[in-house]
């Protein structure tokens, strides 16, 4: 199984359109047949929660920042690890 939740808020400040996300995503991952490494079939779930927030900051252009936390929960021990990504882009549209 899997899934995804989101929430997007749009507002205006400073005669600006930001807009905001709030998002979790969840995913459920069973193999087939025995994994080698672990004796059993393997399985891994995976958890994400991220944030972005984008500000216009002249007229074409967009600044957006990103934050995500990342579990991998496996039992594969290769495949079990978190991680924290940080991300920020400029972009145009034209």
């Amino acid at each position: 199984p899997s899934g995804i939740l989101s929430a997007l808020h749009r507002n205006r400040w400073q005669d600006r359109a930001l807009s905001a996300q709030l998002a979790w995503q969840y995913e459920d991952r069973r193999y087939d047949g025995v994994t080698a490494a672990v004796g059993e079939p393997r399985r891994d779930r995976r958890s994400v929660m991220s944030a972005r927030l984008d500000i216009p900051v002249m007229a074409d252009f967009t600044l957006s920042g990103d934050y995500a936390v990342g579990n991998n929960s496996s039992n594969l021990p290769s495949a079990d690890y978190g991680q924290r990504v940080v991300s920020l882009r400029i972009s145009r549209d034209f």
